[in-house]
């Protein structure tokens, strides 16, 4: 890395040496900075690097904001789909090994967060109390106005959202929902709605429903890195589709033979305040089938 983008990278190391010299608790700047121009660390599925350049797969390339990419020292950015590569010159390993630890420090931190939450406790009388505050206890008393019903869109065998391996789901850094492992190749649409969006490399595709969620269908565990080999879309963006049209056909041998985990994330991206995703199914399952279902509160 050379001239002025160089320079940026080395102020702020020179920085972060200067914090862990005064035993302050040492902030990276330079992964935070690149993480939020890549729209935040839920926006990031993959990292990779080469000899110059930093390879990023991304969730929605839309929400990365090249301007501030190469403000970081980036001497190039070039998108391919939804992977971004990030040209930083010979420094690119560094950087690469601090972002990965930024991204699970960052992970790490919202999942102490969340377990906090959950490890609250009521006392035995029923009323607030136990280290559970005011607003929880009156989100759980809160009584459902109404339940919308997501069903499975593939055949397999269904299991809770936070069980799945993957940390961005599991965390559910992208939304709420559940996973289903398919075991046949057809998958369908989980509610009547329209096609919002269809991932260049095929393997997940976005559902804005009739009745207001935003669903997205992503199977499998790092099948961005296929580029679309193993799936057969049947949708586009725009196209009207209802419940249990057929989305996409699955080369399952292919797919298990190329991937971790076809673990698949069925998820409701926008979970509002006054709503709760509430599992209804677990183990086998057959497509159309209800998987879970989003409790609107009074």
């Amino acid at each position: 890395m050379n001239g002025k983008k160089g320079k940026v990278f080395q102020k702020l190391r020179r920085k972060e040496k200067r914090q862990s010299e005064k035993n302050a608790p040492v902030f990276d700047g330079l992964s935070a900075s690149i993480c939020e121009a890549l729209g935040g660390k839920e926006n990031v599925s993959n990292v990779e690097c080469c000899s110059t350049r930093l390879l990023i797969a991304v969730y929605d390339s839309t929400l990365v904001n090249d301007t501030k990419l190469k403000r970081t020292g980036a001497l190039e950015v070039v998108h391919k789909g939804n992977e971004i590569r990030i040209v930083y010159g010979d420094q690119v390993s560094e950087i690469k090994s601090d972002f990965e630890t930024y991204l699970n420090n960052e992970m790490e931190q919202t999942k102490i967060k969340r377990n906090k939450r959950r490890n609250q406790k009521i006392n035995n009388n029923g009323m607030p109390g136990g280290g559970i505050n005011q607003e929880d206890w009156e989100q759980r008393e809160r009584k459902i106005r109404e339940s919308i019903v997501v069903v499975s869109p593939v055949t397999g065998v269904a299991d809770s959202i936070e069980n799945i391996s993957r940390k961005v789901f599991s965390e559910k850094m992208i939304g709420d929902g559940a996973m289903v492992i398919p075991v046949e190749p057809i998958v369908m649409a989980p509610a009547d709605g329209e096609i919002s969006f269809v991932f260049d490399t095929k393997h997940a595709v976005g559902i804005h429903t009739d009745s207001g969620l935003d669903i997205i269908v992503h199977i499998g565990i790092n099948t961005v890195k296929l580029k679309g080999k193993g799936f057969e879309l049947y949708v586009k963006a725009g196209d009207k589709v209802k419940k249990g049209d057929n989305l996409m056909k699955l080369d399952l041998q292919y797919l298990k033979n190329h991937v971790s985990s076809m673990e698949s994330p069925v998820l409701c991206t926008e979970v509002q305040e006054n709503q709760r995703v509430r599992l209804l199914n677990k183990g086998n399952i057959h497509a159309g089938e209800e998987l879970f279902a989003v409790d609107i509160l009074e």
